[in-house]
């Protein structure tokens, strides 16, 4: 039934058994929590601050694992690029080490790109009675 959502998911499983309008109410809240992380990320970019850029990141990768396995190419990419902002972090505690630099202005537009058809996936989700 989705392309992204896994239903079954074990993230998901344990929400329902806790509580099945939770899962919804996640679901209905993810837009304005993508969002939020979205513009993190955005914020890290202006500031040029590196950690702020993979705490948007990350934690929109762990909200998105809620609802789409952790081996699908999304949340790979996000993985992808937390360990690329990881290494630049440790490059600059490290001076003496090197890391290819990062196209940082990349990341929400790739984000957004990769994210369009599973938001949209999400939010219907929310919608439908379960």
């Amino acid at each position: 039934m989705y392309q992204y959502i896994n239903t079954n998911s074990k993230y998901i499983r344990e929400l329902q058994e806790f509580s099945p309008e939770m899962v919804v109410e996640i679901a209905a809240m993810f837009p304005h929590e993508y969002n939020k992380y979205l513009s993190l990320v955005e914020e890290g970019i202006a500031a040029a601050d590196v950690e702020m850029i993979l705490l948007g990141v990350h934690s929109l990768k762990s909200n998105l694992k809620i609802f789409i396995d952790e081996q699908h190419e999304i949340i790979q990419y996000m993985q992808q690029i937390e360990a690329q902002l990881r290494s630049q972090i440790e490059a600059r505690k490290d001076l003496h080490s090197v890391t290819d630099a990062i196209d940082f202005k990349e990341i929400p537009l790739q984000l957004e790109q990769r994210l369009r058809e599973p938001m949209k996936e999400i939010a219907h989700f929310a919608a439908q009675p379960h």
